[in-house]
């Protein structure tokens, strides 16, 4: 049992990292875009012998491979609400994913794509970017590829972000060389979760939606369910960051960051009956 969660909390769930069950008929399986269908992003504190693993496991299964074959979907969070966008992207995008021999897979594809060889592990991770000059920043998600079988990576547009940033008390301007990370909290019924507060090491600006607005100057979700942390420090390639969940949320989780990225996660929070 997880000592750090509230009774309230039943699950957080991401949808950077979503799977949707595969269709035997159909190759390319519908995505889906909604919080109910994404999966559990395992807490990295408070576990027991059962529990969640915080680092990579590329441990096989009976009888399976080293590495899988992933169906992925990249697609847009839209501006001002920072919900992810079920439409399809016209760009053509770079996709990166690792290996089991610890290398880096690379290949253009279209916003709908199929990828084969990522490594079979609880910490799978792909990262796409434009392939020419966009307003789309460079996204990437974690999953675990042992159980799924597809992907959503959501892209935030820098001016998006930008105007974020600037609209603070202390007018903020994103560094190329650090990473940014936008979480959004839902509830059950889609409503936003208030009162959530958001830290990871070394983020320069920690912010919220406020009053249908952006503030440095107030410490948890308003009634957007947003949370923002800007120039965190991070490499050219991906690596793990800890995110700490508390006020309305207490718990801990790693999230893929990449410097020139932004990460975005939405947490479906779900309430006990």
């Amino acid at each position: 049992m997880h000592q750090n969660l509230p009774r309230n909390l039943v699950a957080l769930l991401v949808l950077g990292s979503m799977g949707c069950s595969s269709d035997e008929s159909n190759s390319h399986a519908p995505f889906c875009t909604d919080p109910a269908c994404v999966s559990t992003l395992r807490p990295t504190v408070g576990t027991s012998s059962g529990g969640a693993d915080s680092t990579g496991d590329t441990t096989n299964v009976s009888g399976a491979g080293t590495t899988v074959s992933i169906e992925g979907q990249i697609v847009a969070v839209s501006e001002g609400t920072f919900a992810v966008s079920s439409a399809s992207l016209s760009s053509t995008f770079v996709v990166q994913a690792p290996t089991a021999g610890g290398t880096v897979l690379e290949s253009t594809v279209a916003s709908t794509f199929s990828f084969e060889g990522v490594v079979r592990s609880r910490t799978a991770w792909l990262a796409a970017k434009p392939s020419s000059a966009s307003d789309l920043m460079p996204g990437l998600v974690g999953f675990d590829s042992t159980s799924q079988q597809s992907v959503v990576i959501p892209l935030i547009r820098k001016t998006s972000l930008d105007l974020v940033a600037n609209s603070l008390s202390s007018m903020t301007t994103l560094d190329s060389s650090t990473a940014q990370i936008v979480l959004r909290f839902v509830d059950t019924n889609g409503k936003a979760v208030r009162g959530v507060k958001a830290a990871v090491t070394g983020a320069t600006v920690v912010a919220y939606d406020y009053l249908g607005s952006y503030s440095n100057d107030v410490d948890s979700t308003g009634t957007s369910g947003l949370a923002f942390l800007f120039n965190i420090p991070a490499s050219a390639v991906p690596l793990t960051t800890t995110l700490n969940l508390s006020g309305a949320v207490t718990a801990e989780y790693s999230l893929w960051v990449e410097a020139g990225a932004a990460t975005f996660a939405e947490f479906l929070v779900s309430s006990s009956s």
